[in-house]
């Protein structure tokens, strides 16, 4: 049966529109698929510790675990809160951590440079009665900072002892809400 010629125009025009409109959705999915792998290679902890402010992610350190919303996230030091506690983590001693995002930062973040150390968490933390501090050493002390230097934060614990510690000994800090 013969068909009208412009009918079959349209259809063989509707055809080759699908074709290429099929070609160009999976050359968009390949480009895709290379930029998302071109990012993942680049990525740096920090950036995906960044993509998760305000999720709630579990972290594991040699000794302990802690979990929490995050806070903050600066150079050296994470920092998490949970309903009881708030907790700041050496970055370096970080073993694995459950709940990261699988997105990075967007570029502009880069720009946004935070100052938060040990240094000035724990001056933060100086009124606090108590913080538990957990060492390289895999001590765990409890104990009242009574000042923060540089590299260096002094303690004093429940007996009145009194402690120098090196910053970069410290892996972890909780105080109590």
């Amino acid at each position: 049966m013969i068909s009208d010629p412009c009918e079959v125009m349209g259809n063989v025009v509707a055809a080759e529109a699908s074709l290429l409109q099929a070609s160009t959705d999976s050359d968009v999915v390949l480009d895709a698929w290379a930029i998302s792998e071109a990012e993942l290679h680049r990525s740096r902890l920090r950036d995906r510790l960044n993509a998760a402010r305000g999720m709630s992610i579990r972290v594991y350190l040699r000794n302990e675990t802690c979990e929490g919303l995050v806070l903050e996230v600066g150079d050296e030091i994470l920092v998490l809160e949970s309903r009881r506690e708030i907790t700041a983590v050496m970055v370096s001693s970080i073993v694995s951590i459950d709940g990261l995002p699988h997105a990075l930062r967007p570029e502009s973040q880069e720009l946004q440079r935070l100052s938060t150390t040990w240094a000035s968490i724990l001056r933060q933390w100086m009124s606090a009665a108590s913080v538990r501090i957990s060492l390289a050493d895999g001590r765990c002390l409890r104990a009242r900072i009574e000042s923060v230097g540089s590299d260096h934060l002094d303690v004093r614990d429940a007996d009145d002892a009194h402690e120098v510690i090196a910053l970069a000994a410290v892996t972890s800090a909780t105080i109590s809400r």
